[in-house]
């Protein structure tokens, strides 16, 4: 049972979920998109056919011809899902040593469903004999990289206590199977006891996530001194992660404990920014643009969001495009701010859409295209952008690229309040 259910995770958690139609100028469009090298193109097509859907036909020899030609391109997702394929011998053998091979190579691009799944392989036992200890290794790097996406999305105030649920989940003792094959929750001070133990040792994970436990109250009430106290032999272990939670509690004033002091931020964030930590290179390069804490150099800050981009952060990318579009910090460049704006785009982020919609609408470092301005407000506007809806409305009220329209106007400047 316990395995059945652990495969499902893995299963749910790294199958990308998309449409359940796919029209033929649809796919043969994704086709020719696929043969001329896009990996967007062969991840869609491999995960419709390895799957099905309601008018596509499950076709495994088509999923494994996109996956393996994905794969031979470093795509590390589609080295998850051709892993999944092995591990439960989907459209090919049961292999797990095929299925591991797969993971180690996207574990290697930083791929965190890759960590997971080895974590799981060694705590199941699957294809080997079950090794806690190799387990709760991979669940620990799962942690280190899964924590920088939870602050990513937003969930700055409760990713302490999730990321603590999650490596006590890794070790087995949040939680256990019954007589009955039932999740029932035990003791969290017994998980507790058991990271602090590991972080004596000289666990730097182990210690971020008792810091972690002290400063959100996960077991008592929050302790900041002594939360603090772990965070800071976490960062001096070497821990990126902690690194740039001291750089976070130094620079947003009011909402960790600590004065905030952006000197300290800086030097928190260059730490873990050389040591490879995407987010602290964003960071810092802001701090270098605006000379928080740090001696103002643009040059700097545009070395730091190129090596931020280069590592596919929308946000840094973003950040490019407004330097070159508006000439701050770095000769104006229309054709550069365009096409750091549209990198950024292609990753899904909002406001880098607005931007570039408002390029095409006023013919900032492209020819004015009103439609295309407003595909990208429409496209912001549906993830809850309110400047996106701003400028629909605008499109609307001066009539520009559509039929001037004052009600629909004043019903997307009606939906930025709500």
């Amino acid at each position: 049972m316990k395995k059945r259910l652990l495969c499902l995770i893995i299963l749910l958690y790294s199958i990308a979920s998309f449409g359940q139609y796919t029209t033929p100028v649809e796919i043969a469009k994704y086709k020719q998109l696929a043969e001329k090298g896009n990996l967007a193109a062969m991840g869609y097509l491999a995960d419709m056919y390895a799957r099905g859907e309601e008018t596509v036909p499950i076709d495994c020899p088509l999923a494994l011809k996109y996956y393996n030609m994905a794969v031979a391109k470093g795509d590390s997702s589609c080295m998850v899902n051709l892993g999944n394929l092995y591990l439960f011998g989907n459209c090919v053998p049961l292999d797990y040593n095929k299925a591991e091979e797969l993971y180690l190579m996207a574990s290697k691009k930083g791929n965190t469903l890759a960590y997971f799944a080895l974590g799981m392989m060694n705590e199941v036992g699957m294809g080997r004999t079950a090794n806690y200890e190799k387990a709760l290794e991979w669940y620990f790097k799962t942690a280190e990289l899964g924590k920088g996406e939870f602050r990513e999305e937003g969930y700055t105030s409760n990713g302490g206590y999730i990321i603590f649920e999650l490596l006590a989940y890794a070790k087995g003792l949040l939680y256990k199977y019954d007589s009955t094959n039932k999740f029932q929750r035990i003791d969290l001070n017994k998980t507790f006891d058991a990271f602090k133990k590991a972080a004596e040792k000289g666990n730097k994970y182990a210690m971020l996530a008792i810091s972690d436990a002290l400063l959100n109250g996960a077991i008592t009430s929050p302790d900041t001194i002594r939360g603090m106290e772990w965070l800071l032999k976490s960062a001096n272990s070497g821990n990126v992660i902690a690194m740039y939670e001291l750089g976070i509690m130094s620079y947003e004033k009011g909402n960790y404990p600590g004065p905030h002091d952006n000197v300290k931020a800086a030097k928190w964030f260059l730490k873990a920014a050389e040591n490879g930590y995407v987010n602290a290179m964003t960071h810092i390069a802001t701090l270098y643009y605006y000379g928080r804490g740090i001696k103002q150099d643009y040059i700097k800050a545009i070395e730091w969001y190129e090596k931020a981009a280069a590592k596919g952060n929308p946000l840094s990318m973003n950040n490019l495009g407004l330097m070159y579009m508006t000439g701050e910090g770095v000769k104006q460049d229309y054709t550069k701010a365009v096409m750091w704006l549209q990198k950024a785009v292609d990753l899904n982020y909002s406001n880098s859409m607005v931007y570039l919609g408002i390029a095409y609408e006023k013919g900032t470092g492209v020819e004015t295209d009103y439609k295309k301005a407003m595909d990208l407000y429409l496209k912001a506007a549906e993830m809850g952008n309110e400047a996106a809806m701003d400028g629909i409305g605008h499109l609307y009220e001066a009539g520009k690229g559509v039929p001037q329209d004052y009600a629909k106007a004043a019903h997307w400047y009606a939906k930025m309040h709500h």
